[in-house]
């Protein structure tokens, strides 16, 4: 009856609810969590949807990782922009326009792909940009159509989020150190060979 006689105050609810989740979903704890989930170490982070600079800049946990945002909307990009520049992490946390289906990236080259608005491009895309034992980290509401078409094991992330793995290639050799293991030794026990 209360809203009957308050129309505004049902408006307002209904906005607060339809809010709600897009702020939860950003927020630089839940980066934190993320990035803790994936296990990230360092490397490249691309996060898809970055309309929030503070969410974005949150993803870069380490000094041996570079982030970049792809933003869908100029405003939003230089929003982005500004509040990066502001806190002093221009170059190691960027962002740019988003404008085709395909992302902008080599094959194998980002170790974690975070997407917090619903993700423009495949699941076979997204896969060829991750490395091996690469994972993209997708918010499950956002992007529920898009994990239906999906076809790899879907592992529980943190907070309303679901994370895929890029499996490493069978027959290839992790490198954990510079010159391969603790060992020193520069061979690598790769059984492939190029063609």
């Amino acid at each position: 009856m209360l809203y009957a006689t308050r129309p505004w105050l049902l408006c307002l609810l209904v906005t607060v609810a339809i809010e709600l989740p897009q702020a939860l979903a950003e927020s630089p704890e839940d980066a934190i969590s993320i990035v803790n989930a994936a296990n990230l170490k360092g490397g490249v982070v691309v996060h898809v949807g970055a309309e929030n600079g503070g969410f974005t800049a949150a993803l870069r946990q380490s000094e041996s990782t570079v982030v970049h945002g792809l933003v869908d909307a100029s405003a939003a990009l230089a929003e982005a922009r500004e509040y990066v520049s502001a806190q002093g992490l221009s170059g190691p946390v960027s962002f740019s326009l988003l404008t085709d289906r395909t992302l902008p990236y080599v094959d194998n080259s980002v170790n974690l792909l975070v997407a917090t608005r619903p993700l423009p491009v495949d699941a076979k895309e997204v896969m060829r940009v991750l490395c091996p034992n690469g994972a993209a980290v997708v918010l499950e509401g956002e992007n529920r159509r898009w994990l239906s078409n999906v076809d790899r094991p879907k592992l529980p992330g943190p907070r309303g989020y679901v994370m895929l793995r890029k499996p490493a290639q069978p027959g290839i050799d992790s490198w954990t150190h510079f010159l391969h293991g603790p060992d020193g030794h520069a061979v690598s026990y790769t059984h492939l060979r190029a063609h």
